[in-house]
């Protein structure tokens, strides 16, 4: 029998967005999300209650689409 997959949890969401600096500042100071850490002109992460926030710089058309979710065993699974 295949493994059954059963979708429990989302571990990232990816939001692209066109200015960084500007939307790391929006989504830190006024929605209040804990910010984790940036990589320069590319990234921003945030936690939001255990699941990954990513602001890509760029447009939904230049960003990879991919989710990152977990599984009913609590194992992380990339899909692109």
């Amino acid at each position: 029998m295949a493994d059954e997959f059963g979708l429990s949890a989302i571990g990232q969401i990816a939001i692209p967005i066109t200015d960084l600096d500007r939307s790391t500042e929006f989504y830190e100071k006024q929605l209040g999300m804990k910010f984790l850490f940036q990589v320069p002109g590319q990234f921003s992460f945030f936690d939001n209650g255990g699941v990954m926030l990513t602001l890509p710089e760029g447009t939904p058309s230049e960003v990879r689409q991919s989710s990152i979710t977990k599984s009913k065993d609590s194992r992380m699974q990339q899909r692109s």
